[in-house]
């Protein structure tokens, strides 16, 4: 009986990477990808965090750990640099230079 939990445990593990690669490569909010596909938020975060401590690879985690912009030009007088980012529930990043 221990060996099928155990198995039951990996394939949960396996869906549960499954559906934050899928998240990540949706570029939704976690809210919105849960509501629009049936799962429970307090489940898809439960599992984000667990995989994220268990070092599953970043794809399942949801989350890039670095975004590249390429490069910048120097900063002169008249450039201006703008970067905005929705991280979701109604917050807004926003840097801006120049």
């Amino acid at each position: 009986m221990a060996v099928q939990v155990s198995g039951k445990r990996n394939e949960r593990r396996a869906y549960w990477v499954q559906v934050m690669e899928s998240f990540h490569a949706s570029g939704e909010t976690a809210r919105g990808f849960c509501q629009q596909r049936g799962i429970n938020p307090a489940s898809f975060y439960q599992w984000r965090k667990k995989l994220a401590e268990a070092g599953a690879p970043a794809s399942a985690r949801s989350f890039p750990g670095f975004i590249d912009l390429g490069e910048l030009a120097p900063a002169t007088s008249t450039s201006r640099l703008e970067i905005r980012l929705d991280l979701g529930g109604g917050l807004m990043l926003q840097v801006v230079r120049g």
